[in-house]
């Protein structure tokens, strides 16, 4: 009795000490995934930091991703990886080498990427920025956990907007901010802030020096005119379908009329920013041309009386018919319904907006 007595205790320590040594590799091996964890999230919110600088135009320096790769080798190095984790790095490495120019070593850390495991959400990133993929949305579709699907929606704001696709790109960026961590939106928040800013452009050109001066607060008389051109067709019967200078544009448009008040008494300066009034002179002088129409009808009809229809534009104002005719014909509007606000500058976005309706 005493040995099988003996016999149960003997067991049940055994088992107990094997229970605990069990217990302690599965947190040994937890940490060691956590830690491996922590230094993947290191590596790609460094990463993101690189990345962002080919969308904002800025050359990456080539220094800090060198340095990166090492990182990531490093990281490499580590016997306890699982294959998904050197799946990521190995595509991470890619993106590395693409962002040093060298197609060829991202192309092949992709397909390394892909046979050690596949389904890496980094190696579908690099292979969209390869050209491997034909559509990003589908590749979303097939995308199961939350963080991989935010990072290829991600993906498909930023290729939205290099393709000046800027409405869908904000839409995606703020949906992909919801699932990444907050690196990534403190990362690429410019470039999303700056899609909000350009929705308004993109059915009415995809030229870059236009996006440049949409973001202008304030436009020069001259800069107006380089916007109408390349983001409408109203001045083509002034310039023949031919592209002009800003300086071009205002010495042809000067001599053509269009920049001096219906009155014929202010002509304006090069260097003059443009107001609300300015806007109205230009719009009033290309509808009244366009519709051969007689500019002066206004301030024939109000002549005589001595109350404005528009509280801060006088009767005797030089530029009275341009701001009723465009009031009246809806090419611009009272801005609170009472006055017209004349001297109000006038950014680059609010001008390609006035410039829709005509």
């Amino acid at each position: 009795m005493k040995r099988l007595l003996s016999f149960f205790v003997f067991t049940f320590c055994m088992l107990f000490l094997f229970s605990c040594a069990s217990l302690q590799e599965d947190m040994i091996l937890s940490s060691d995934s956590s830690v491996q964890d922590e230094e993947l999230k290191n590596i790609e919110s460094l990463l993101v930091q690189l990345d962002v600088k080919t969308f904002e135009g800025q050359i990456v320096s080539t220094t800090k991703a060198k340095e990166l790769a090492l990182q990531v080798e490093s990281s490499l190095a580590d016997v306890e990886l699982k294959n998904a984790q050197k799946a990521r790095l190995l595509a991470i490495l890619g993106r590395l080498s693409l962002l040093q120019g060298k197609k060829t070593h991202a192309k092949s850390y992709y397909e390394e990427s892909i046979s050690t495991y596949k389904g890496e959400v980094q190696a579908v990133v690099l292979a969209n920025r390869l050209g491997l993929v034909e559509s990003i949305d589908s590749e979303i579709a097939l995308a199961f956990a939350p963080e991989d699907k935010a990072l290829l929606i991600l993906e498909k704001a930023l290729q939205c907007y290099s393709n000046k696709e800027y409405r869908a790109s904000v839409t995606a960026f703020d949906e992909a901010f919801i699932s990444l961590p907050s690196y990534y939106k403190e990362t690429y928040k410019t470039l999303r802030d700056r899609s909000w800013q350009l929705r308004g452009i993109e059915s009415v050109s995809t030229d870059e020096d236009v996006a440049e001066l949409a973001l202008e607060t304030t436009i020069t008389v001259p800069q107006m005119l380089f916007l109408t051109q390349n983001a409408s067709s109203e001045l083509l019967p002034y310039t023949g379908g031919n592209i002009y200078s800003q300086r071009e544009l205002f010495n042809l448009l000067s001599r053509a009329g269009l920049l001096t008040s219906v009155s014929g008494e202010q002509i304006l300066a090069e260097e003059s920013l443009v107001t609300r009034i300015i806007v109205a002179r230009f719009f009033w002088n290309l509808h009244c041309t366009k519709k051969n129409l007689n500019p002066g009808i206004y301030s024939q009809a109000f002549g005589g009386t001595k109350n404005s229809p528009v509280p801060d534009v006088p009767i005797d104002s030089s530029d009275f018919d341009a701001v009723l005719g465009c009031v009246e014909n809806e090419l611009m509007n009272l801005t609170d319904g009472i006055n017209f606000a004349p001297e109000e500058t006038v950014s680059g976005l609010d001008y390609l907006e006035l410039l829709k309706k005509l």
